[in-house]
């Protein structure tokens, strides 16, 4: 074979492999579209799909980040990624494929020019080879990147008779309007270019799913990176084209009552599942008397926010009153006046106790005829768990007690600790009356929070319970957040919080039974049986079962809750988690974990067991949970 030959060949072997590769992507894509066409009975309308993703960065680096995790979005849910992404990374050994057989040395193994060869091609002719291996290339690589968005987002949309909205060969869950829904007709704001002010959108939000329908002017025919971040990073996105006006009437007619609010399901339907999910528009928040004659205690129990940082790392700062009262001097025209107190011994907060609880709870009694509201200074790694337990505690207080702390020290550069304190005294100088936590401007019930964050400022969420206030800037309260069960008991704290033994178990698949037998060999007084899904657990060849009877007759109080944040609970809506209720386990419904263990320690130490127990658990007592409201010194 003549050299000629063999440069030709082995030319035309790196312009084929990446046609091969082409078609094999654009082929995969079409079967796919036509696979999507013969799927569902209704109304079809061609959209493109944005998986949510991580978002990490967002707000912090420039719009490329944003794009790219925009793209990152796409791939998660499309298999077809593959590819393409196959042909984008093989295009440098073709590229080398390409050029071999005009350099003088072969780059690949054994080369498929002899060398003779190879020194007789003129050097203009090099020249011009390699400008054209590098153009087809470089136009192979802009070709993959713009054409990526288009093929991978490609979908259908399917609007089913029965409402059913679906997005068959995506990962995004079904959306039945016979469930429970949240429908908006606006975006929250992004983190990424500001969507045009033409954009039509919709939001549904069913469960932990938000769907963000969207319809960009212009009517784009393919998902457009530039707006990547017009929502929030763990949101679906799908772009609706020129099908928008036909979405649109289908929302009226199935998810939009007369007003075009959101159609409520059927109760009898709705109650099957699990409950409402927090509404997407803004609570109707009024802005909050304040009262900065008040006189209010600051407690400090220990935590971030009393250290210091120095070469040996953080320690505890001796000088916090001080400190803190000249940080909050400029700023004293705006805050009610205060005090400050300490605990005799510090508390790291990864060593709190139910004996602490009680110890912050009696402190803040002793105080109450003489001061109108108390903040509480706390680490944040049990925040959660003391406020809840403060919210069982000091349920006659009729004062506002703020639990807050910092992620950073006060003292620490970019610090969130002062911000965390002022927010606290404004809101204890409201005609809030209970225990809640405030971070990073947000008020929470106390029993209704839980850590989120071991990192961001915004470290602490309420799943079940929107925030009772917000700072805007100043105190804005959601009238309709505050209700709870009124109480006229009297501030009594029991004795001997801390002698019951109380924990939890989550369930993992693979669990091991022997492990509810070490359980039961401990003596708890109570435990805290964290569920799958709506409360379902696994049989495990009917160890389960019977670990469920001789909890019961050892008179150990079983209270179960779901792993998942949002929903709570609902024994019997499954047969897997039937076996709970059928042996007297409690139904914890929406309590967080903090809430529940707290709660429990609160109850036996106050001498709750048997029936009166599983009453009281299964009682709202200070607006821990949506269930049923009686006595136990609450009114319906």
């Amino acid at each position: 074979m003549s050299d000629g030959w063999r440069i030709l060949i082995g030319v035309a072997g790196g312009i084929v492999l990446i046609a091969l590769l082409y078609i094999s992507a654009f082929y995969r894509a079409a079967a796919s579209a036509r696979r999507r066409r013969r799927q569902g009975l209704g109304l079809r309308i061609p959209i493109h799909v944005h998986a949510p993703h991580s978002g990490r960065g967002a707000g912090l680096v420039d719009e490329w980040r944003v794009l790219w995790s925009g793209l990152s979005g796409l791939v998660l849910d499309q298999p077809r990624a593959l590819p393409l992404i196959a042909a984008l990374l093989v295009g440098v050994p073709a590229f080398l494929l390409l050029i071999d057989p005009i350099l003088s040395e072969p780059l690949l193994w054994g080369g498929l020019v002899p060398a003779e060869a190879r020194a007789a091609i003129p050097g203009w002719f090099r020249l011009l080879w390699l400008a054209l291996a590098v153009t087809l290339v470089v136009g192979h690589v802009l070709f993959i990147w713009y054409r990526a968005p288009r093929l991978l987002s490609r979908h259908w949309l399917v609007l089913n008779d029965d409402g059913v909205i679906e997005v068959p060969g995506s990962a995004l869950p079904a959306l039945d309007p016979a469930r429970a829904f949240d429908l908006a007709d606006e975006l929250p704001p992004g983190r990424g270019e500001p969507a045009p002010a033409e954009t039509l959108a919709t939001v549904i939000r069913q469960g932990p799913c938000a769907v963000a329908f969207v319809h960009l002017p212009g009517q784009p025919r393919w998902y457009q990176l530039r707006y990547a971040g017009i929502v929030p990073a763990d949101w679906w996105r799908i772009d609706v084209g020129p099908g928008f006006d036909q979405f649109d009437d289908f929302l009226d007619q199935h998810y939009r009552d007369e007003e075009g609010s959101a159609r409520r399901p059927p109760p009898a339907l709705a109650e099957a599942f699990l409950p409402p999910a927090p509404t997407l528009a803004p609570a109707a928040r009024t802005p909050a008397a304040l009262h900065l004659d008040r006189h209010i205690l600051i407690v400090y129990t220990g935590g971030t926010i009393g250290m210091r940082p120095s070469p040996d790392g953080l320690v505890p700062q001796d000088d916090l009153p001080a400190v803190l009262a000249q940080r909050l001097a400029p700023l004293a025209a705006e805050l009610p006046a205060y005090s400050f107190t300490a605990l005799p011994r510090t508390i790291d907060s990864a060593e709190a106790s139910p004996a602490d609880w009680g110890t912050i709870a009696h402190v803040i009694a002793a105080h109450r005829d003489n001061y109108d509201g108390f903040v509480v200074l706390h680490g944040t790694d049990t925040m959660a768990y003391t406020a809840s337990a403060l919210s069982f505690l000091l349920r006659g207080l009729e004062r506002p007690a703020i639990v807050t702390g910092a992620q950073l020290p006060l003292e620490a550069e970019g610090s969130d600790a002062l911000g965390n304190v002022v927010a606290a005294l404004r809101f204890a100088a409201t005609d809030v009356d209970e225990v809640c936590l405030a971070f990073d401007g947000v008020l929470l019930r106390g029993n209704r929070a839980t850590k989120v964050s071991s990192h961001d400022f915004a470290a602490f969420d309420s799943p079940n319970h929107p925030p009772l206030a917000r700072l805007s800037p100043g105190p804005m309260l959601d009238p309709a957040a505050l209700d709870r069960p009124a109480t006229t008991m009297p501030l009594d704290i029991p004795a001997g919080l801390g002698r019951a033994t109380v924990f939890s178990l989550r369930l993992v698949p693979g669990f091991p039974p022997a492990v509810l037998d070490a359980a039961l060999a401990v003596r708890p007084d109570a435990l805290v049986l964290e569920c799958y899904g709506s409360g379902t657990v696994p049989s495990l060849d009917g160890r389960m079962q019977d670990f469920l009877q001789r909890a019961r007759r050892a008179g150990v109080a079983v209270l179960v809750l779901s792993q998942a944040p949002h929903g709570g609970t609902r024994l019997g809506t499954y047969a897997a988690g039937s076996v709970l209720l059928r042996e007297g386990a409690i139904d914890g419904h929406d309590m967080t974990v903090e809430a529940a263990i707290a709660k429990l320690h609160c109850l036996l130490a106050a001498g709750h067991r048997g029936d009166g127990l599983a009453r009281a658990l299964g009682t709202d007592l200070a607006g821990e949970c949506t269930a049923v409201r009686d006595s136990l010194g609450t009114s319906a």
